[in-house]
């Protein structure tokens, strides 16, 4: 179990600001996404004019090669972080 973090900036879109998920990878946390969270999907890897991009935070540290291959652990926690400030 992991828990997911979001800025108030992408509240819009899901609703919530942090939830506990049962995913152990970043392929799995994808999946997830695609399937109950689209609009945070989209924004994650086609990005928007108003975000950008979301980087993603494990445990405070920028994730930023071979995303899919991450691996986490019970209780790490997940930031998703815009790469464009305002809105």
């Amino acid at each position: 179990m992991i828990k997911l973090l979001l800025p108030e900036a992408l509240e819009r879109f899901s609703h919530w600001r942090e939830k506990t998920l049962d995913v152990n990878s970043m392929s799995s946390l994808k999946a997830y996404l695609h399937e109950h969270e689209p609009a945070l999907f989209r924004v994650m890897y086609q990005g928007d004019e108003l975000h950008g991009f979301l980087n993603v935070y494990h445990n405070g540290k920028p994730l930023v090669d071979d995303l899919d291959d991450v691996t986490f652990s019970s209780g790490d926690e997940l930031e998703l972080i815009t790469s464009v400030s305002g809105g």
